[in-house]
């Protein structure tokens, strides 16, 4: 389904289709947070000490337009920023949809 949403009627199959095929352990967050819940999951990094503080979010998941994510996932950014923003060199923060679009391509799902 092309820019689903939270209405897609598979998505919690889809979901686990997903993280079966990515191998994730039965604990993981991702998993265990629930079926109501994306996939979204952040990585700390280390690499010649600058430390990468890697956030990826889930856009389509929870999505309720015009809403691109959850008050739950805003909550989640918001404590995962708390807890390693200020450690953290550099912060990249990815999604699906584009942003600072400055309506370059009409009609593009994007960030407002």
């Amino acid at each position: 389904m092309n820019d689903g949403d939270s209405r897609n009627p598979f998505r919690t199959d889809q979901k686990q289709l997903y993280l079966d095929y990515l191998e994730e352990p039965a604990s993981s967050e991702r998993r265990t947070r629930g079926d109501d819940r994306g996939i979204y999951q952040y990585y700390l990094l280390e690499k010649n000490g600058l430390r990468v503080l890697l956030v990826m979010m889930d856009v389509r998941y929870e999505k309720r337009s015009p809403n691109t994510i959850s008050e739950s996932q805003w909550i989640w950014l918001e404590n995962v920023l708390k807890s390693h923003g200020e450690e953290s060199d550099l912060i990249l923060i990815g999604s699906g949809t584009q942003f600072m679009m400055n309506n370059r391509i009409v009609n593009a799902e994007h960030w407002d």
